[in-house]
C-alpha cells in the first residue's frame, strides 16, 4: 500500500518536471522558485480536477 502511494507521488513529480517545466526553472531565489513550484502544482491539480469532472478519466492521479 505504501509502495502504491510512492508510485503515485513519483508520477506526479515526473509530470510536474516534464510537462510543466519544473526542472527548467528560469528564476532566481528560493521564494521565486517556491512560487513557481506551487503554481505548477496548482495547475496540475486543476487540470486533473477538470479531467475528472469531464469524465474523461476514471482515476485522478
Amino acid at each position: 500500500m505504501l509502495y502504491d502511494e510512492r508510485t503515485a507521488v513519483e508520477r506526479c513529480f515526473a509530470r510536474l518536471k516534464e510537462w510543466l517545466t519544473l526542472d527548467g526553472v528560469h528564476v532566481r531565489g528560493i521564494e521565486k522558485v517556491t512560487a513557481h513550484a506551487y503554481i505548477n502544482a496548482i495547475v496540475h491539480l486543476a487540470s486533473a480536477l477538470a479531467m475528472h469532472r469531464a469524465n474523461r478519466i476514471k482515476q485522478v492521479a
